[in-house]
């Protein structure tokens, strides 16, 4: 059995922000926000589900619109409704992937560079909300998109995010855990409803160490070497639980509100994860949490994970907004809806404090 490392968890700081009003991206609207990214050179892209093009680059300084790329439509070089995207930041690139599963790509001058349909890709993607995508070394990453079935085994290997070659379309690897490992407490609201979709979030800290994340589940799992070894639980001051509910209307079908614990991830400076939650509508406190994770390389998949939660506060001002997308950049935090079709605005927490 291998040694499991303890996971130290402590807690510095606490506070509360309030909104801003003041930033020029404040002025800008767009239709149904997707996800909001930064380039290395702090050049800000937006990506949207609506209007004639789904990928919208800013200027750096006034956050006006300098450049829109990838047309929504069917045919070459276009995507009808974005499913997954990824900013290559160094590069000044953007990656989409659209319902019939072709990938396709744009550089920012507005030139189509790469265009392959990806049979591969599983069709649960379609039911995701904005998945995990991102390449690495001409691989791409992907959110699986296979729900939790209520007939799954403890011990049975679920797939949470393929690895495929870009060159040859083949699926090389997956990240996978089994029911146990997911520590899924609530499995009966699963057998109510037959499977449950799962909404996975990938990064990778290093070249060895990645930490997955699940919408509604209140876990780090790590990953050593595409290896799953551990998981930390987040402690959070509000009930974490999955709700199943019927309505009339829809006969004997039930439904399920996923607690909204993690609704967004970044990395930042290379070892501190950065994590927003709470929802009005569910009464659960809107807020962000900063961990740091401490990793040292051991023999095996051994490796000390150290994970410190640097700081947690509360968000205010935001009661139009019912659960927070955030994006940290320069200092600032970025707002906006996670529910694209009611995401139309960006908002600024300026000089946000992230405990470090």
């Amino acid at each position: 059995m291998k040694q499991v490392i303890p996971l130290l968890l402590s807690l510095f700081l606490c506070s509360v922000t309030t909104k801003a009003q003041d930033h020029p991206i404040e002025d800008q609207v767009f239709d149904e926000i997707t996800q909001l990214e930064f380039t290395t050179n702090g050049q800000p892209v937006v990506f949207t589900q609506s209007g004639d093009h789904l990928v919208h680059i800013l200027n750096s300084i006034t956050f006006e619109p300098e450049a829109k790329l990838v047309p929504k439509g069917r045919g070459p070089g276009e995507i009808q409704t974005l499913y997954a995207a990824f900013l290559d930041s160094n590069n000044d690139r953007v990656f989409l992937i659209g319902p019939d599963k072709r990938m396709i790509g744009y550089n920012f001058s507005g030139e189509l560079i790469f265009e392959k349909l990806i049979e591969e890709l599983s069709p649960g993607l379609t039911n995701q909300k904005n998945p995990t995508m991102f390449i690495k070394e001409n691989y791409l990453f992907v959110s699986s998109g296979q729900p939790l079935m209520s007939s799954a085994k403890p011990d049975e290997s679920l797939p949470f995010i393929q690895m495929i070659d870009t060159a040859t379309t083949e699926v090389v690897y997956e990240f996978t855990m089994t029911l146990e490992q997911l520590a899924f407490e609530d499995f009966d609201v699963v057998e109510k409803v037959n499977f449950l979709k799962l909404q996975p979030e990938l990064i990778m800290i290093n070249d060895r160490l990645s930490v997955l994340t699940i919408n509604g589940l209140p876990y780090f799992y790590f990953f050593v070497n595409g290896e799953f070894v551990k998981r930390k639980k987040i402690d959070a001051d509000f009930e974490v639980e999955y709700i199943t509910s019927t309505k009339k209307r829809f006969g004997d079908n039930v439904g399920v509100r996923t607690p909204s614990n993690i609704n967004s991830i970044q990395l930042i400076e290379d070892d501190h994860l950065l994590i927003s939650y709470g929802n009005i509508h569910q009464e659960i406190p809107v807020g962000y949490s900063v961990f740091r994770i401490d990793h040292s390389p051991k023999s095996g998949l051994n490796d000390e994970i150290k994970v410190t939660k640097i700081t947690d506060q509360k968000i205010t001002g935001f009661e139009d907004l019912s659960e927070l997308n955030l994006t940290y950049h320069a200092g600032n935090l970025f707002i906006h809806n996670n529910y694209d079709w009611l995401a139309h605005q960006i908002y600024v927490i300026k000089e946000a404090d992230l405990g470090f």
